[in-house]
């Protein structure tokens, strides 16, 4: 699965976890009556949580706290919990919730408030990070990562241009929303939510190793994996072969074992604290 690959030590769902448990420590640091601190145990809503990560490795690394994991979506909440079940979290539940309407949550009620590759997506952004602010305890911190370059990504709009006979129309769930600089902090601090010097951003970038041969057709699906339905009803699948053969090392390489390796996708995450 394409998403095991976030899994590794450079990917965001390590990078997440460091950061909260960086952050629930600077926030009992600074302890206030209202602060993280004063919780028995520190609270996390992770939404957007997809397969379930990263709540589940929230859970283990800090099994002290409650972590809530959370999408709009019934089945992926449901495939979240199946994932889980074979680990024994009594600190992690799963539930609906829409990032843009939280309201089955009490204002100040999470130490921190975590999203991998999610925030990309509401129709209302703005709406989804009123919320996100209203959810966080003062001092609790927003966590997120979101793509600034995936390579794969490129290669994939060559395929669909010769699948199509002509440049596809701009996708409405727009995964690079936020890769220009300074986007994402800008709308962070609209409204009065959370504060310049208190928002923090790091770039990052890791490979992409598939598990399969090259020649695999499996490799093909796992690199184009969010137009697989669009090809299917298309048949374009050989086109997407041709394609890929002729353009595979301008975007990763090709190892000893016959490996394909995605280089260099980058994504930056976000800290940003309440006050």
């Amino acid at each position: 699965k394409i998403c095991e690959k976030h899994r590794q030590s450079t990917g965001p769902w390590p990078k997440i976890t460091e950061a909260c448990r960086t952050a629930l420590l600077k926030s009992a640091a600074s302890s206030t009556e209202k602060s993280a601190a004063t919780s028995p145990r520190p609270h996390i809503l992770d939404i957007a949580c997809g397969p379930g990560e990263p709540a589940t490795m929230l859970a283990q690394a800090m099994p002290h706290a409650q972590v809530v994991a959370t999408d709009y979506d019934q089945n992926m909440v449901d495939m979240a919990e199946q994932n889980a079940a074979c680990i024994a979290m009594p600190n992690l539940t799963f539930q609906i919730a829409d990032m843009q309407d939280l309201n089955q949550f009490p204002s100040d009620s999470f130490d921190a408030v975590t999203c991998c590759y999610g925030i990309m997506f509401p129709e209302d952004k703005d709406k989804a990070f009123r919320e996100i602010y209203r959810v966080l305890k003062p001092n609790g911190s927003f966590i997120a990562t979101y793509w600034t370059r995936v390579l794969f990504k490129e290669l994939g709009r060559k395929v669909m241009e010769q699948v199509l006979g002509h440049s596809p129309p701009p996708r409405k769930a727009n995964p690079l929303f936020f890769a220009e600089p300074g986007m994402l902090e800008s709308m962070l601090t609209k409204e009065h939510l959370f504060d310049d010097d208190c928002i923090a951003v790091q770039e990052y970038s890791y490979d992409f190793t598939l598990s399969h041969h090259t020649d695999d057709d499996e490799t093909l699906r796992m690199c184009f994996f969010p137009m697989i339905e669009k090809l299917d009803e298309l048949q374009g699948w050989a086109i997407a072969r041709k394609v890929f053969d002729e353009h595979k090392l301008e975007y990763g390489d090709v190892d000893a074992n016959g490996i394909y390796v995605v280089r260099d996708n980058f994504f930056k995450m976000v800290v940003a604290t309440k006050r």
